[in-house]
């Protein structure tokens, strides 16, 4: 009974944190793109750290600082953030190695970070349905982290939808601030 009730809490969790993400790739601003992110990336670590998705779970949390590091500015997004991020990446994956999945994820997580350091909303994007949203996907789908399923199927769609709607260069770009 307790197993039920964990993991249909995760999955409501992941949910509500699949709602944020998607609507984060509808922001224009990517202050705003990094400060929702940071907010699901706490819910989805609440919700892969609940059935013991390790991985996922401490991904996402080094997320969370990532995103209030971009959010804040350049100021804080220095070159030496930028390695201290990557290298926490690193160490995570190898501290909750448990397969191929466990380095697909930080490989995405790594990739993402580089993409979000550009501050280009093309980029980002770009990364985003190309790389980052199928190794997330390929770890849910193999987790059984169903939220997680539907959340990349919705962010791949989102990224497409935000392509339209902005077209390739309506995005804001911090440099031309």
């Amino acid at each position: 009974m307790q197993n039920i009730i964990i993991d249909w809490t995760a999955r409501i969790i992941s949910l509500i944190a699949a709602g944020i993400t998607i609507f984060s790739f509808q922001m224009k601003d990517n202050k705003r793109l990094f400060l929702l992110q940071a907010l699901s990336g706490l819910l989805f670590a609440i919700s892969f750290a609940l059935p013991g998705n390790w991985s996922g779970a401490w991904m996402n949390i080094i997320n969370i600082f990532r995103g209030g590091i971009l959010a804040a500015g350049r100021k804080w997004s220095n070159p030496y953030v930028f390695i201290i991020i990557e290298a926490l990446y690193i160490v995570a994956g190898i501290a909750t190695y448990a397969g191929w999945l466990s380095l697909l994820v930080m490989c995405a997580q790594l990739i993402g970070t580089i993409a979000m350091w550009t501050r280009n909303g093309r980029t980002i994007r770009i990364l985003q349905f190309c790389v980052i949203s199928p190794s997330w996907l390929i770890y849910n789908i193999f987790t059984l982290n169903i939220g997680g399923i539907i959340t990349e199927i919705f962010g791949i769609v989102s990224v497409i939808v935000s392509i339209i709607r902005f077209g390739w260069n309506g995005f804001e770009d911090e440099k031309s601030k």
